[in-house]
């Protein structure tokens, strides 16, 4: 059993005392332990003058009169920033949504324009460019590229149509 030297103040028990006579290192760390505290408690305290004081107080101010609507104005800023950010993507996903459910309708409408008369070579790979046209679409990333790829396409559904209502006037019959 060793001393606790948490307990230094208090007075030993027997057996602690008993210890101390027969554990040469023990007493000698609770005699270095005695003489620490004698000679801490024989510091005498000084007081700075009163210029560090003020000094130390004017600090302490300073300290505190950062002004705290910064901080709050930049958490503002911060959160305003994320559910900006937030509303984008989903604006986004709904968008990309749109588009697919938008080419969907537009090619049952290409079908249902078909359905009835056989096509042409030309009209084939009209149909053909479409559908490359609209695996492009899908893939590009860009919005300029989309729009670009959309006008293509516009255009040559348009084609398609014209060829269409003009009617098979180059078709000879016999």
């Amino acid at each position: 059993m060793h001393i606790n030297s948490d307990h230094l103040g208090d007075p030993l028990s027997k057996d602690e005392q008993q210890h101390l006579l027969d554990c040469k290192s023990c007493d000698h760390q609770h005699q270095s332990l005695l003489m620490l505290k004698q000679q801490a408690h024989d510091i005498v305290i000084e007081s700075p003058p009163a210029e560090v004081w003020f000094k130390i107080n004017n600090r302490h101010a300073v300290i505190k009169s950062t002004p705290q609507w910064r901080y709050r104005i930049a958490g503002f800023a911060a959160t305003a920033l994320m559910v900006m950010f937030g509303y984008l993507m989903f604006n986004n996903y709904q968008l990309q949504q749109q588009m697919e459910q938008v080419l969907q309708v537009n090619q049952s409408l290409e079908i249902q324009l078909l359905q009835n008369t056989i096509p042409t070579f030309q009209q084939a790979k009209m149909l053909s460019d479409v559908r490359n046209i609209e695996q492009a679409l899908i893939q590009a990333q860009q919005p300029k590229e989309k729009l670009r790829l959309l006008k293509q396409r516009q255009k040559i559904i348009t084609n398609l149509v014209e060829s269409q209502v003009k009617g098979d006037d180059h078709v000879f019959t016999i």
